[in-house]
């Protein structure tokens, strides 16, 4: 007996604001992340799940969570 092919609906992943910390040259800047993949950007990209600035340092960024007024 053939399997039939269901087709399931995707469930829609959150975006999430972060704010990054370069620790090689200090920037500070907003970022969003679906699920656990960083949002294309030119001056940020990601590798084995660390996010890393684009200013010539090999160290990852450090992340925090944004807040807003909506938050409570």
């Amino acid at each position: 007996m053939k399997r039939k092919n269901v087709v399931k609906p995707r469930v829609p992943v959150e975006v999430k604001e972060l704010i990054t910390a370069c620790p090689g040259c200090a920037a500070f800047e907003t970022i969003w992340v679906r699920g656990k993949t960083l949002v294309p950007t030119r001056k940020f990209y990601q590798r084995r799940g660390k996010i890393y600035h684009r200013c010539g340092k090999r160290m990852p960024c450090l992340l925090f969570r944004a807040w807003s007024n909506a938050d409570g």
